[in-house]
Protein backbone atom coordinates (compact mmCIF):
# COMPACT_ATOMS: atom_id res chain seq x y z
CA UNK A 1 0.00 0.00 0.00
CA UNK A 2 2.99 2.37 -0.15
CA UNK A 3 2.68 3.30 -3.79
CA UNK A 4 0.27 6.18 -3.32
CA UNK A 5 -0.99 8.66 -5.87
CA UNK A 6 -1.80 12.10 -4.50
CA UNK A 7 -3.63 14.73 -6.55
CA UNK A 8 -4.09 18.37 -5.68
CA UNK A 9 -4.76 21.24 -8.03
CA UNK A 10 -2.93 20.50 -11.27
CA UNK A 11 -0.34 18.28 -9.58
CA UNK A 12 -0.14 14.49 -9.41
CA UNK A 13 2.48 12.88 -7.15
CA UNK A 14 3.42 9.25 -6.59
CA UNK A 15 5.25 7.86 -3.57
CA UNK A 16 7.61 4.93 -4.10
CA UNK A 17 9.46 3.07 -1.32
CA UNK A 18 13.23 3.57 -1.30
CA UNK A 19 13.81 0.15 0.35
CA UNK A 20 11.79 -3.06 0.34
CA UNK A 21 10.51 -4.65 3.55
CA UNK A 22 9.89 -1.56 5.67
CA UNK A 23 6.76 -3.09 7.20
CA UNK A 24 6.92 -3.79 10.94
CA UNK A 25 4.80 -5.99 13.17
CA UNK A 26 4.63 -5.97 16.96
CA UNK A 27 3.02 -8.42 19.34
CA UNK A 28 3.38 -6.59 22.66
CA UNK A 29 1.88 -4.66 24.33
CA UNK A 30 -0.71 -4.79 21.51
CA UNK A 31 -0.49 -6.41 18.08
CA UNK A 32 0.10 -3.70 15.48
CA UNK A 33 1.18 -3.93 11.86
CA UNK A 34 2.53 -0.72 10.39
CA UNK A 35 4.73 0.53 7.61
CA UNK A 36 7.24 3.30 7.99
CA UNK A 37 10.13 4.31 5.85
CA UNK A 38 11.73 6.45 3.23
CA UNK A 39 9.92 7.24 0.00
CA UNK A 40 10.80 9.07 -3.15
CA UNK A 41 8.21 11.33 -4.72
CA UNK A 42 7.76 11.48 -8.47
CA UNK A 43 5.33 13.30 -10.73
CA UNK A 44 4.74 16.94 -11.53
CA UNK A 45 6.88 17.70 -8.45
CA UNK A 46 9.63 15.45 -7.11
CA UNK A 47 11.45 14.92 -3.86
CA UNK A 48 11.81 12.52 -0.96
CA UNK A 49 10.02 11.97 2.28
CA UNK A 50 9.09 9.76 5.19
CA UNK A 51 5.80 7.86 5.23
CA UNK A 52 4.15 6.10 8.17
CA UNK A 53 0.93 4.11 7.77
CA UNK A 54 -1.25 2.10 10.13
CA UNK A 55 -4.70 0.59 9.77
CA UNK A 56 -4.24 -0.84 6.27
CA UNK A 57 -3.89 -4.45 7.51
CA UNK A 58 -7.38 -4.69 8.99
CA UNK A 59 -8.79 -4.33 12.47
CA UNK A 60 -6.77 -5.23 15.53
CA UNK A 61 -7.81 -8.37 17.39
CA UNK A 62 -7.47 -7.62 21.11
Amino acid sequence: PVQLEIRFGEHTLRTLPVLDDQELSTSRPAPVVYWEGLVKVEGSLSGRGYLEMTGYAGRLQM
